[in-house]
């Protein structure tokens, strides 16, 4: 039964394209324009940008920096695993978002 019905799914899910409009009652596409979108929204979506794409960089720094301060007899920094877990995300967001400021002052000063 379960098969039978993730079946149906994948089936209506990909066949989706035959029922949609054809490309004749399509509207033309129009590329945006430079006033479309205000400078403020480019410069967020920017370090939005730069911020995801340093998380996972800064997340391993941040694990592999914790676990070298275990090897060396620092002590933990929570008494459980989760809570390590969160400080060392904590961590990592902290240090992506230092990253995107970084860049957003450098880009500020040229």
């Amino acid at each position: 039964m379960k098969r039978s019905l993730v079946c149906l799914i994948l089936l209506v899910a990909f066949s989706w394209n035959l029922f949609c409009a054809p490309a004749s009652l399509i509207q033309s596409y129009e590329p945006y324009t430079e006033q479309e979108f205000p400078s403020w929204s480019k410069t967020l979506r920017r370090s939005e940008t730069i911020f995801f794409g340093s998380l996972p960089i800064s997340l391993t720094v941040a694990s592999l920096g914790y676990s070298a301060a275990l090897a060396l007899g620092a002590p933990p920094i929570a008494p459980t695993t989760a809570g390590e877990t969160i400080a060392m995300f904590s961590i990592a967001a902290g240090l992506s978002l230092i990253v995107a400021l970084v860049d957003y002052i450098l880009g500020e000063i040229q």
